[in-house]
């Protein structure tokens, strides 16, 4: 996992599962909604695909079907649960909201010329999901999301994106402000990024997410030593937040600064993040091997390497990293 993926991934981090209201708690749906909100996606489609056999026309067994397949990556399927799902019921919000990130996520795969149709359906669908439900926070960042990544021929537009925060700031000033500065971080725009998430903490100091932002900020723009000393005090509220010691270590890895409080955090997340999230393993032995690589271990960087590529064998950054290790010690 890249770092650009990785700061994705802490924004875009997984979303409560949502139950409606009209689903006794005794329902096969219900017991699939917690089995996907505990990660047994398994156990959760094999209920689902049962229960819709003998009920074709139930509106929330289409929508955790399609949050299924989305998380198989399986887009086309959830594609086609989703649109069951906003057909069987078309004043969900939350069915709209994601039925455009099955569309959206397609889009980033799909060819030249299929591109632009999925562009207008991720926007139509976010689009209809504010009108559904204006006070959807959810709703109003998906459609920044849209604007923020578009291009302008398909509908994108910064000054759309920033509208949008603002929107979101009136509901929910916290995550407001921090989508102001992922927009101004995206345009580069340092000095108002950095101002919109000191903000955010200012306001809210007791919130992780604008301490990392702003870690992850002052990394971009190599400004180590603010990073790091976010990070600790993260680490001195937090001691057992394994996300700070990721970071800490990231950092480390990035900068070449303090290498052995680096290496340390990187093995306390090893050591104790679970194993099913491979990608975070991944990501995490990548970033110790080039923490070896910078101390001048070189036989123990090539190992965290060929690890990290053992448990994500796609994992462009590693071979890469690997590569050229390889050629430096040839």
């Amino acid at each position: 996992m890249s770092s650009l993926s990785v700061r994705k991934t802490l924004w875009i981090f997984v979303a409560a599962v949502v139950i409606p209201a009209v689903v006794r708690a005794d329902d096969p749906v219900t017991r699939a909604a917690h089995l996907l909100n505990e990660r047994k996606f398994g156990e959760a489609k094999s209920l689902l695909i049962s229960f819709v056999e003998k009920n074709s026309t139930h509106a929330a067994a289409a929508y955790y079907l399609g949050r299924l397949w989305l998380e198989e990556g399986n887009y086309e399927q959830a594609i086609d649960w989703f649109e069951k799902a906003v057909e069987l019921d078309k004043t969900s919000s939350e069915y709209h909201v994601w039925l455009g990130r099955a569309y959206g996520r397609a889009a980033r795969e799909a060819s030249i010329f299929r591109k632009p149709s999925l562009a207008r359906k991720t926007k139509a669908a976010f689009e209809q999901a504010v009108h559904l439900d204006p006070a959807n926070v959810d709703a109003r960042l998906a459609l920044m999301e849209f604007y923020r990544q578009a291009p302008g021929i398909a509908g994108g537009s910064i000054q759309k994106a920033i509208e949008q925060a603002e929107l979101v700031k009136r509901l929910d000033p916290y995550r407001g402000q921090l989508a102001l500065g992922q927009i101004h971080e995206g345009e580069k725009q340092y000095s108002e990024a950095k101002r919109a998430y000191s903000e955010a903490l200012r306001q809210f100091p007791d919130s992780s997410a604008a301490y990392f932002r702003l870690a992850s900020l002052y990394t971009l723009v190599a400004q180590y030593d603010s990073a790091f000393e976010i990070l600790n005090r993260i680490l001195k509220r937090q001691p057992g937040s394994l996300l700070v010691h990721y970071h800490i270590g990231k950092v480390g890895a990035v900068s070449g600064q303090r290498l052995e409080q680096a290496e340390q955090s990187l093995k306390i997340f090893l050591r104790n993040q679970p194993p099913m999230e491979n990608s975070w393993q991944a990501a995490a032995h990548w970033r110790l091997g080039m923490v070896y690589e910078k101390q001048g271990k070189l036989e123990d960087a090539g190992a965290e390497y060929q690890q990290a590529l053992k448990l994500k064998p796609d994992h462009e950054e590693a071979k890469s990293a690997l590569t050229k290790l390889r050629k430096r010690s040839g």
